[in-house]
């Protein structure tokens, strides 16, 4: 995925459409950076560097190859990297720039309309750019450090909202919120939950007995009943609505049981942890 500086696209048609200002008889210093503006936008795009150029392709290296001419350096000068500025424009030179102008335009405008491009609508009162490229950030940089495991998890639930895909955006969701849980899980109960369980209901079992915070294992389990356990069953799918909801959910959840196992005594998370190495 790329990101498009739609900008880019006014700044590009500005710079070659300029040269149509050219005529035959004027000096080359009269568009000279005029000219060194469309060939530099040219070259940016024909690289791929805006979008992919397509069938464009011919038509932008041909207007290319005629600046270029009109650009040579001048022969009479040893070493110079910049033509003759007093030098006339050609007839011939004016018309191809023309012509050439003309028919880059034509065929871009056809490739342009080609293209899959989308407008993502701004979701609840997320940034769209964070949902994309960084939706981690909507946990605290102390918390991210904590669950390294749920990181890529967040990110793609991010993605998946932004571009409307919400049950996909459930399944990210609460596999992440589902790596902390087992974390918490080896903390408190003492040992990590064996690595074929998928049980949240085992899990708030657990840990309830183990004496788990009760405001926890209660948001857990009302994640597991309203929105983890339909999404298994392939008749039911979570609403746009829903996933912006459950994004809001999951993260207060991750970020409470990260401070409740960082609240817990250093004693009994020793404890805990030699239990877990299968230490007595």
């Amino acid at each position: 995925m790329q990101r498009v500086n739609v900008y880019q696209f006014y700044t590009l048609g500005h710079n070659v459409h300029a040269l149509n200002r050219i005529s035959a008889g004027q000096k080359i210093k009269e568009h000279y950076y005029q000219l060194l503006n469309a060939q530099a936008w040219l070259e940016f795009i024909e690289k791929d560097k805006l979008v992919p150029v397509g069938v464009a392709g011919p038509a932008c290296h041909s207007l290319l190859n005629i600046i270029g001419r009109v650009l040579k350096p001048n022969s009479s000068v040893p070493g110079s990297t910049t033509p003759d500025l007093e030098k006339e424009i050609s007839v011939s030179d004016a018309y191809t720039i023309e012509r050439g102008i003309e028919t880059f335009e034509t065929v871009l405008s056809a490739q342009m309309q080609s293209l899959s491009t989308y407008f993502v609508s701004r979701k609840l009162g997320y940034e769209t750019p964070l949902l994309i490229e960084e939706a981690e950030n909507l946990l605290p940089e102390s918390i991210r450090e904590e669950i390294p495991e749920a990181i890529h998890d967040l990110q793609q639930a991010g993605k998946c909202i932004a571009f409307d895909i919400p049950t996909a955006a459930g399944f990210h969701l609460t596999r992440a919120t589902e790596a902390v849980i087992r974390k918490y899980y080896a903390k408190v109960v003492g040992r990590s939950p064996k690595p074929k369980m998928r049980n949240w209901g085992t899990y708030v079992k657990n840990l309830h007995t183990a004496g788990a915070d009760a405001r926890i294992t209660g948001f857990l389990d009302h994640i597991r009943e309203a929105y983890r356990n339909p999404l298994l069953h392939p008749e039911d799918t979570l609403t746009p609505e829903d996933a912006q909801v459950l994004m809001g959910v999951c993260v207060s959840a991750i970020v409470a049981m990260v401070q409740a196992m960082n609240s817990l005594p250093v004693a009994t998370s020793a404890i805990h942890a030699a239990k877990a190495a299968g230490n007595p």
